[in-house]
């Protein structure tokens, strides 16, 4: 007999003396109401747990989505960085996938100086402050620490020295180091995070966006590492290393562009070519380390003479180049009279003592006049150096 016939026949536990229907009708009906009550606290515990359970399971859900959707970011970026070909590339692309991965309204990236223990702002996003320019390596605590440097709130965390001014303003701001091969290229600043307030500090949230961020400061690492070296072995193919001019190998390619553009534009364009009379004597006679001083003050002399578009180079032994990109003949011709005399006044000291006196033959030719092709105009150039040798050396010939 269950519990719920008992109370119908008066009966509960079998012990109590029978009762009249009057007097067991309003027990029953307590007994009935309270089991009914129970059973629906209990439907709608039932029902809150699932309730609870199912938001956990789509935030678990919508967590891995967006983590899906941040890896595929992620992986993009690192694609469009590794075809990038230029710094200013790499920028934009930066620019353009780091907003998306981690929102904020002010993003600043930064890298080392070439003078080395400061940084200058090499791309930017939102509101920066124009004295953020350029900062001192150790101003920064992640890039002390080779780690990222987090602060949500200023009562639990240390302000970087490069953000210290704006403070309260700023918050919360990441601070990613950007390290390749154990070398520190810059920094990533990241600040008014829009993610971070809605989240606990330490929250597996927070923890996941902190590895996010760590994964996006490798990658722009490596791209800029990258870069690095690329233009370093672009630069050593293409640059004299004694006297740091470009070589032969940058002058062709260089001179078909220009001459294409000349032809296009119908711009002017010429080139001086320059030797330095009886060279071999000084190597004879003071050595081959004075003829290499030599050829380095050659060097920074004609650095010295050329404008920002033109080209300076050193195209084999003692023999050098003027490329003038939109300079005609009379320009260039003028531009070789003031190296031809600047030479003339100069004096290279190797050893404690004077090497004497050094005069240098130069040619001139230009496009379209002397020559349409770059083959053609080196070689014009060319006949007119040897004319200036042939007329007695310390001259300037016009092809």
């Amino acid at each position: 007999m269950t519990k719920l016939q008992e109370v119908e026949n008066g009966l509960p536990g079998g012990d109590a003396a029978p009762r009249s229907r009057s007097e067991q009708q309003p027990q029953q009906v307590a007994e009935a109401l309270a089991l009914l009550s129970q059973d629906i606290r209990e439907s709608k515990q039932a029902e809150e747990s699932l309730r609870q359970s199912r938001e956990t399971l789509l935030l678990s859900l919508n967590e891995l989505e967006q983590r899906d959707r941040d890896h595929v970011a992620l992986s993009k970026l690192s694609n469009y960085l590794n075809s990038c070909l230029t710094a200013d590339e790499a920028c934009t692309v930066i620019t353009s996938f780091a907003p998306q991965l981690l929102p904020s309204d002010v993003g600043t990236l930064y890298r080392i100086g070439a003078a080395g223990g400061y940084l200058e702002r090499l791309a930017s996003w939102g509101d920066i402050p124009s004295e953020e320019k350029l900062f001192a390596l150790h101003d920064c605590w992640a890039l002390r620490r080779a780690r990222l440097h987090w602060i949500a709130d200023t009562r639990n965390g240390l302000l970087c020295q490069h953000v210290a001014g704006a403070a309260e303003s700023i918050l919360p701001y990441l601070c990613i180091p950007l390290i390749a091969h154990s070398e520190m290229m810059g920094l990533l600043c990241l600040q008014r995070l829009q993610f971070a307030s809605a989240v606990p500090n330490g929250s597996a949230a927070l923890e996941s966006k902190l590895e996010l961020a760590a994964a996006l400061g490798e990658a722009i690492s490596l791209a800029l590492s990258n870069l690095k070296l690329r233009d370093t072995l672009r630069q050593q193919s293409i640059r004299d290393p004694l006297t740091g001019l470009y070589n032969r190998r940058f002058l062709e390619e260089y001179l078909v562009h220009e001459g294409v553009r000349a032809t296009r534009k119908n711009r002017p364009l010429s080139v001086i070519m320059l030797d330095i009379d009886n060279f071999k004597r000084f190597n004879d006679t003071f050595g081959h380390d004075a003829g290499d001083a030599i050829l380095r003050r050659m060097g920074l002399l004609l650095q010295g003479h050329v404008r920002g578009s033109d080209i300076a180079c050193r195209i084999g032994g003692e023999e050098f180049a003027l490329l003038l990109p939109e300079a005609p003949l009379s320009i260039a011709f003028q531009r070789a009279e003031n190296i031809l005399e600047t030479v003339r006044r100069m004096q290279v000291k190797h050893g404690g003592q004077v090497l004497g006196a050094i005069t240098v033959s130069l040619g001139v030719a230009a496009f379209p006049k002397h020559g349409e092709t770059p083959e053609a105009l080196i070689r014009a150039a060319d006949r007119a150096l040897y004319q200036a040798k042939e007329g007695g050396r310390n001259k300037l010939a016009s092809a």
